[in-house]
């Protein structure tokens, strides 16, 4: 057998590799981090693998940016936080008669969430479009890219993108790149 993959490495060393895989482009797995996006954490695990297939500058952006923002600054908390902090000024300003501007920044903030969830609404259509190409296209077994069961998979990212519109729980600490803190 011949090409780069064997080249330079004993005969009887067996290589296992993953095929294709969206998870393999650093850019994907930054928008779940950016947006807040909890993934299962099946997904989480494939998402580390697919790590390894990335090329070093990729794999570094991921690791620093992932970094960055696990320590509690996404977009989603950012507007969470926003909203509490809304919310609580909203019912002081009831007792202090400072209703107009109050409101006024509250409605920024509404008007704020309401934007991400339309963000969080765009990527699950990308995802759904994802999973319908990769249905279409991979045929041969129930095996999809990445050596994925990748019905499962992909409908699993389409569910956490869903849950992670605000007003959802869960945990930042949970987010796919968790072990780079």
């Amino acid at each position: 057998m011949g090409g780069d993959v064997k080249k330079n490495l004993p005969e009887t060393q067996v290589l296992s590799l993953k095929g294709g895989s969206a998870a393999q482009n650093a850019f994907i797995q930054m928008i779940d981090i950016f947006l807040g996006v909890r993934q299962s954490p099946e997904v989480k695990q494939f998402q580390r693998e697919m790590c390894d297939y990335m090329p070093a500058e990729n794999r570094a952006l991921l690791t620093d940016f992932a970094r960055k923002m696990n320590c509690g600054y996404n977009l989603g908390s950012y507007i969470q936080k926003k909203l509490e902090e809304s919310s609580r000024e909203a019912k002081h300003a009831l007792d202090c008669g400072d209703c107009v501007a109050r409101k006024k920044k509250n409605r920024r903030h509404r008007l704020l969430k309401a934007k991400f969830n339309a963000c969080l609404v765009a990527l699950r259509k990308f995802r759904k479009y994802h999973l319908g190409i990769a249905f279409r296209y991979i045929t041969a077994g129930t095996k999809g890219t990445g050596s994925t069961d990748f019905k499962d998979f992909l409908k699993s990212s389409m569910e956490a993108t869903s849950a992670s519109r605000l007003g959802c729980t869960g945990d930042i600490r949970d987010a796919p790149h968790s072990k780079f803190n």
